[in-house]
């Protein structure tokens, strides 16, 4: 049964404001002033008089362009890009937060303990329980109550917003849908399923009410009773929390087994992992939440410990120990960029799930045991609720920016680098230019470029037809071609009109250099990755290409990528090469190669559907020396 009053009571509120503390950014490195040189990995060295995370940005021409984000310590190796300026910005921020401030504190909200809370779609409306049995629902804006319900049948276990205008409510024997705006009411007994109810979820995307129940099973039913699905992992496990996902299309529920399960609502399938309780007796998980990409989840439970684990991966990414009792509930960002929990401690801690780091500095204060907690979808407000009687409100969108930059000139330097590799007579000699070349010849403010091509061939030339040089009496002849490339050519040259013979003891051609004559053009125009040399030709063909400094090709395409990637490397010389992927804390997510490598053109696919969102690096090593290169994973 459900009795509805309407009444009025007093209020407390408090405002905290806080001042903004001063805490200036001076770059260290690259030294202001210097010039940069494109490819060049340079260090950005910043100090700070209160260590904070900072976002890199370089800006040239009227934009900013992000380097990497949520850095918590300096040093930090920047490959320079190739860009059509000579000058550019370098940019530093950190943003700062401020305590989150208490908006609203009701004292004696509920008779006894306020056993859970959550805030409205819209975020400006509350809704709590209390072992009063008593549903209530304040209104935040005028920092009133608008509405309670006594409810009869059971001991009150939680309640949700429901539809536009309703909740839900579960109590240990009855299921209560309450569809406000238009006076309709639905029950759901437990008893009709041989078990006790004990928490419930409601979606607005599919309009599915879930219920976690003391067997292990979890129901799903329609607004209007009727069940839907009945989700059981084998266990008789007590659901200890339900949360549906973002948008509904997943339901995770936790038991006291330390199992947290995801059903994919439109399959029905469930997976079930213990990252959290490590499948041992008595680590119950309280609660979990996840992004709205379903990729990181946050659990917490018993063991008085926080988890940021990877679900697909089952793989712990990060664990915080700072509360000192059992931790009652967490939730996530829908962005998945920050977790928040609350503990029996009456500590409500948060943590930064990029950076995997908890923010010591805004730790809150709820003066008594927290039982729940919820924020609103961006975490700009948080509720918390508990055994004192009272719940709070606190505005957790404090925070400003505080930034440095310096100016330096740019020095583009062109390379190509194309060590050797066999080729097949008949096909195509591609000479590839990487991503960080580009920008089109147009972008340079030229038309065409005169070029030196120079060759180490064991030939005869039989018919030589344009400028050609050569200096006889070598195991393989140097000869040098002249020519020009225009806007719209599709290659560098024709090798068409040589006719070329092969000692039977020289079988190969090697490039040795390509050398751009009286012009400083800093880019190469870029056709579909490629600017291609035809040749028509019997035998088998090794290139080499050297322009500019000599340095290894690097590139992972397309950056930023999905699930799937492709990894280019031209190496310049023969040695063992450690090739891997690697996270901004330097933590190693994927070895790619490790062992010897003969100089030459590799390619390897890249399997990134278990690497979630973030900024990344491939780190090569060979020889005491090193390289990096960076991408972004955006799904």
């Amino acid at each position: 049964m459900l009795i509805k009053s309407t009444i009025c009571c007093s209020l407390f509120f408090i405002f905290i404001l806080t001042a903004q503390a001063q805490n200036e950014i001076t770059i260290v490195e690259p030294v202001p002033g210097i010039k940069l040189l494109s490819g060049q990995t340079v260090n950005i060295v910043w100090s700070m008089d209160q260590p904070n995370p900072v976002d890199l940005y370089y800006s040239y021409g009227g934009n900013q362009y992000l380097i990497a984000s949520n850095i918590v310590a300096p040093p930090y190796q920047w490959l320079v890009p190739y860009l059509n300026t000579d000058e550019l910005e370098l940019i530093v921020k950190s943003y700062e937060l401020e305590m989150p401030f208490l908006i609203w504190h009701q004292p004696d909200a509920h008779i006894d303990e306020v056993s859970s809370i959550a805030f409205s779609e819209d975020g400006t409306k509350l809704i709590t329980t209390g072992k009063d049995n008593k549903v209530k629902i304040w209104d935040i804006p005028s920092r009133s109550l608008s509405d309670e319900f006594l409810i009869e049948g059971g001991v009150l276990k939680q309640a949700v917003f429901f539809l536009s205008d309703g909740f839900v409510a579960v109590t240990d024997s009855v299921l209560i849908l309450y569809d406000l705006l238009n006076d309709i009411r639905e029950e759901v007994n437990a008893i009709d399923y041989g078990t006790t109810f004990r928490n419930v979820s409601y979606s607005d995307f599919n309009a599915l009410i879930a219920v976690g129940t003391e067997n292990g099973k979890v129901y799903t039913f329609y607004p209007n009773g009727e069940l839907v699905e009945t989700y059981e992992t084998g266990t008789s496990s007590i659901i200890y929390s339900v949360k549906f996902g973002f948008d509904g299309s997943k339901l995770l529920f936790t038991d006291y087994e330390g199992y947290t399960h995801i059903v994919d609502i439109a399959s029905g399938t469930i997976v079930s992992k213990g990252a959290h309780g490590n499948i041992k007796a008595n680590t119950v998980v309280w609660s979990a939440d996840t992004d709205s990409s379903y990729s990181s989840i946050v659990s917490c439970g018993v063991d008085r410990t926080v988890r940021l684990w990877d679900y697909e991966q089952d793989a712990y990414l990060a664990s915080f120990n700072s509360h000192a009792q059992h931790i009652r509930a967490v939730r996530m960002s829908i962005d998945g960029s920050r977790a928040i929990s609350g503990s029996l401690d009456s500590y409500i801690r948060q943590y930064d799930v990029r950076n995997m780091t908890e923010l010591t500095q805004i730790a809150l204060n709820h003066g008594g045991a927290v039982l729940s907690l919820d924020i609103t979808p961006n975490l700009d407000t948080i509720a918390t609720a508990g055994r004192d009687n009272s719940f709070k409100v606190w505005s957790n969108d404090e925070i400003y920016i505080i930034e440095t930059s310096e100016n330096y000139d740019l020095e583009n330097d062109l390379y190509i680098r194309v060590p050797d590799k066999v080729v097949t007579a008949g096909s195509d000699f591609e000479l590839p230019i990487f991503s960080n070349i580009s920008k089109a010849l147009e972008q340079s403010g030229e038309s065409n470029f005169d070029f030196n091509l120079t060759l180490e061939i064991p030939i005869l030339i039989m018919e030589p037809e344009i400028g050609i040089t050569s200096l006889p009496g070598q195991i393989y002849d140097t000869i040098t071609f002249q020519g020009n490339f225009a806007l719209g050519d599709e290659q560098i040259f024709d090798f068409n009109s040589l006719a070329i013979y092969s000692y039977i003891d020289r079988d190969s051609v090697r490039i040795l250099d390509f050398d751009i004559v009286g012009q400083d053009i800093p880019m190469i125009r870029y056709i579909n990755g490629l600017i291609v040399i035809d040749y028509d030709c019997e035998g088998d063909f090794v290139r080499r290409v050297y322009v500019g400094n000599e340095r290894n090709g690097i590139l992972l395409y397309p950056n930023p990528t999905k699930e799937f990637a492709k990894l280019a490397l031209d190496l310049l010389e023969t040695a063992n090469y450690e090739i891997k992927l690697a996270d901004l804390n330097g933590v190693e997510r994927q070895m790619i190669h490790n062992g010897e490598l003969h100089y030459g053109s590799y390619e390897y696919d890249i399997d990134l559907t278990n690497i979630e969102n973030g900024t990344y690096f491939v780190i090569v090593k060979w020889n005491q020396k090193g390289m990096n290169y960076k991408f972004q994973v955006s799904k």
